[in-house]
């Protein structure tokens, strides 16, 4: 399970999206406090986290589409410089007029989020490999919140095929005549 981290570049990128996820996962909470705090209004923060997951719903089922086509690391690191450029613009939504820069803000963090996921997920057997070292990859956890795939289970044999030896060639009781000469 450990192998995957004994690849230096796996373990870059394993610490910088632990970090970015850490991030973003505090921007999620930041971005409608700073709003409800400027505005006052619990419709304005709506607003907000709608424009937030906007992304996720119309550009998430062509994301990995996109991130197969383009090239991996430049689409990286395109989404990471849309994503630094989007939160710096949240700066400057200092009052309720300027808050139109916030929404526009989290479009933007939200795009470059959903596009970057995919592209992530797929340069992982570049930096691993393939085989084993790709299957402790996917246990640690880099963005993927998939379960392994497991054998499934077989069926559980019920009725006459579950006692298939059991009496074999006796005759069924039956009133009357049997079925059979």
């Amino acid at each position: 399970m450990w192998q995957a981290l004994r690849v230096r570049d796996f373990r870059y990128l394993w610490v910088a999206r632990a970090v970015a996820g850490l991030g973003m996962s505090l921007l999620v909470v930041a971005i409608p406090a700073q709003v409800y705090a400027v505005t006052g209004s619990v419709l304005a923060t709506g607003v907000t986290l709608a424009f937030e997951h906007l992304p996720s719903l119309l550009l998430g089922p062509y994301a990995g589409v996109l991130a197969d086509r383009w090239d991996r690391r430049r689409l990286m690191i395109a989404t990471d410089l849309v994503y630094a450029a989007a939160i710096s613009v949240v700066l400057f939504a200092r009052t309720p007029e300027t808050i139109w820069l916030v929404y526009l803000a989290a479009l933007g963090q939200g795009t470059a989020t959903v596009l970057f996921r995919p592209a992530a997920q797929a340069h992982i057997p570049a930096v691993v490999g393939i085989g084993p070292m790709l299957t402790s990859a996917g246990r640690r956890g880099c963005g993927c919140r998939r379960r392994p795939a497991r054998r499934p289970r077989r069926p559980r044999r019920s009725g006459p095929s579950r006692r298939r030896n059991r009496g074999a060639g006796r005759r069924p009781l039956s009133r009357g005549r049997p079925s059979w000469p």
